[in-house]
C-alpha cells in the first residue's frame, strides 16, 4: 500500500503560558531606594519576580502617582533598574530600565475617574454630548495614595491594596477610591466574584468607588484606562468573546478582551521533521502579545452579590498623548518603541438608580501576557 504523506497543522496558542504553569515570587518593595530625608517614604514601587524555567516576567507596580500595573518578559536572569533620583523627579524618561531588552511589555494606567451625567438614563456615555459639563474627569495624579494594609506577600500570591483620597478633601473619613494589585504564582480561581482565572503570566486590578462625591443624583463613573505596549505597529482592538465558565459568574455569558495583535493573530511558517525540535525554543515562530479582559459586569455593593451587578460598557479606543509622569513614560520615554492608547470603562445600566442608590462601584480586570507558537508538523 502507497503510503500518502498528509501534512498536519498544529498550532499551539498559549494565553497564559509563557514558559511554565508555575512561577515562584519573589517581592521587593522600593528596590534600592536611598534618597535623603526620607524621600522613599513618599513613593511605592514594587517590584515582584515572576521566574519561570526559561524567563522571568516583572511585575512591576507602581502607585506614587498613577496606579499602574506593568509586566515585563525577560530573560531568567535579566534584572530591573531604578534611577531613584530621576524616578521621584516624575517627569524622567528611561528613570527605570532592564539589565537586558525585555521581549515584550505592556502596560495599564488608571489616567482619571469618570463622572458623567446622565439624564436621560441611558446607562452609559453619550459620545455625541458635547456639552461643557456633561464629562468631569478627576485625573488620578490628583488623589493622594497609601497603602492601607501589609502586603499578602509569598512565593505564590502577593496582593497589594491602596487607597486614594482626592486632593483638598478629608482624610479622615473612609477613602472613596480603593485598589487592589494581585500577582500569582500558579492557576487558580479569584475568591470574590466575578472569580476571574488567575494565571502565573497575568495580574489583576480592582478598582472600587466607595462613597465619591458627585455632582448630581444622576451621576455615573467609570475609569479612563492608559494602556501601552511594546508594539508600536500593533494597535489595540476589542474582542467580545462568549464564557464558557458562568457558573463562575452566573448570568454572565461573554468576556471583554483588549487585545494587541500579537495576541490575536498567528503566524504560520512550515518546519520540516529537523526543525520541529525549534518550536520550544527562540528560535522558532514566537509572536508576543498582551491583552486585558473582564467580564462586563461592576458590582454595586461590597458583597459582590450576583443581585447587585450592573454593567459595565467599554467604548473606543484613542492615541494617548504621552504623559511624562506615568510608569510607562519611565521606561520608554517618548521612543518610537512604544504604543501609548486610551479607552474608557463606566458602570450602570438603565434603571439600576445611578450611582448614587448605592454610592458604590466595584469591577475587576486581569491583566496578561500572551505567547503564539504556530508550526507545521509534517
Amino acid at each position: 500500500m502507497k503510503t500518502l504523506k498528509l501534512s498536519l497543522l498544529f498550532i499551539v496558542f498559549f494565553k497564559a503560558c509563557i514558559s511554565a504553569q508555575e512561577r515562584k515570587l519573589s517581592t521587593f518593595v522600593n528596590p534600592g531606594c536611598a534618597l535623603p530625608a526620607s524621600g522613599c517614604d513618599d513613593l511605592l514601587l514594587v517590584h515582584i519576580r515572576s521566574e519561570g524555567a526559561n524567563d522571568t516576567l516583572h511585575h512591576i507596580w507602581d502607585v506614587s502617582r498613577q496606579p499602574s500595573l506593568m509586566l515585563a518578559l525577560t530573560d531568567r536572569n535579566c534584572s530591573l533598574l531604578v534611577n531613584w533620583t530621576s524616578y521621584a523627579s516624575n517627569h524622567v524618561a528611561h528613570s527605570i530600565s532592564f539589565t537586558s531588552q525585555p521581549k515584550y511589555v505592556i502596560s495599564v494606567v488608571v489616567d482619571a475617574i469618570i463622572e458623567f451625567n446622565d439624564t436621560d438614563d441611558m446607562g452609559k456615555l453619550d459620545v455625541s454630548n458635547a456639552e461643557a459639563d456633561y464629562v468631569r474627569l478627576m485625573k488620578t495624579d490628583q488623589v493622594s495614595w497609601k497603602m492601607v494594609q501589609p502586603m499578602t506577600n509569598d512565593t505564590n500570591t502577593v496582593l497589594l491594596a491602596v487607597e486614594g483620597h482626592p486632593n483638598n478633601t478629608d482624610t479622615n473619613v473612609t477613602a472613596p477610591i480603593q485598589i487592589s494589585m494581585g500577582a500569582f504564582g500558579g492557576v487558580e480561581r479569584g475568591s470574590r466574584l466575578p472569580h476571574m482565572l488567575h494565571s502565573a503570566n497575568m495580574s489583576q486590578m480592582d478598582i472600587t468607588l466607595d462613597h465619591l462625591a458627585t455632582r448630581g443624583e444622576r451621576s455615573r463613573l467609570g475609569v479612563s484606562l492608559v494602556v501601552v505596549t511594546s508594539s508600536p505597529n500593533q494597535p489595540l482592538s476589542y474582542h467580545d468573546k462568549a464564557a464558557i465558565d458562568d457558573e463562575y459568574a452566573p448570568g454572565v455569558f461573554k468576556m471583554v478582551e483588549l487585545l494587541s495583535a500579537g495576541a490575536r493573530e498567528q503566524k504560520f511558517e512550515p518546519l520540516d521533521k529537523a526543525a520541529e525540535a525549534a518550536a520550544a525554543t527562540s528560535s522558532s515562530p514566537i509572536q508576543y502579545g498582551g491583552y486585558l479582559q473582564w467580564r462586563p459586569i461592576a458590582y454595586t455593593a461590597p458583597t459582590r452579590d450576583d443581585s447587585q451587578a450592573t454593567r459595565a460598557t467599554h467604548y473606543g479606543i484613542a492615541h494617548a498623548p504621552t504623559a511624562d509622569a506615568i510608569l510607562p513614560f519611565k521606561l520608554f520615554g517618548n521612543d518610537s518603541g512604544a504604543l501609548y492608547q486610551t479607552t474608557n470603562v463606566t458602570f450602570g445600566q438603565p434603571e439600576d438608580g445611578f450611582y448614587n442608590k448605592t454610592r458604590f462601584a466595584s469591577w475587576s480586570v486581569t491583566h496578561h501576557l500572551s505567547i503564539i507558537l504556530t508550526f507545521y508538523k509534517l
